[in-house]
């Protein structure tokens, strides 16, 4: 449908879209990319958000979901060090980026990773999955034991607790 110039509604939707902001709007492009599973897509339209916010964290961390899409793990690692430069409390990326770490056999500084994402989100079944599976991975068996108990309690109280 075409509205023409002067058109209210033409005019509504114009308003509506002006009120995103171009990086958002490039963040949302691929997004829609992401689901359509178009990865370099996605990855170039979270670079032309990323150049139009080089601190928008949440850029760097759908890029770096993208590139891993991509098999494309140090420069998501890349990516997802950028994400947590621009954001430090962005407890995701930090679980993501320990996952990929953990993938490419670098457990010690997966854990780390696992420890920063359990410190900022405690509740995060997720980290303490990852930290049990590398410190039994690390051969550390008592402390994955802890880990995969503290895990299994905190799925269970969010299946209790929704």
């Amino acid at each position: 449908m075409m509205y023409l110039p002067g058109s209210t509604k033409g005019m509504h939707f114009q308003h509506l879209v002006g009120r995103k902001k171009p990086c958002q709007l490039m963040i949302n492009k691929g997004i829609s990319f992401s689901q359509l599973e178009k990865w370099e897509e996605a990855v170039s339209a979270f670079d032309r958000a990323i150049a139009l916010k080089p601190g928008d964290a949440e850029a760097w961390f759908n890029k770096g979901f993208s590139l891993v899409k991509l098999d494309r793990l140090e420069e998501a690692i890349s990516a997802l060090n950028r994400a947590t430069g621009s954001k430090p409390d962005y407890a995701d990326a930090y679980l993501y980026k320990g996952d990929i770490l953990a993938k490419l056999g670098k457990r010690e500084e997966a854990l780390s990773d696992c420890d920063r994402a359990i410190a900022l989100k405690p509740y995060g079944y997720n980290a303490w999955i990852n930290k049990f599976y590398c410190l039994k991975d690390l051969g550390r068996p008592e402390e994955a034991i802890i880990c995969g108990r503290k895990a299994n309690e905190l799925a269970r109280s969010q299946i209790n607790n929704p």
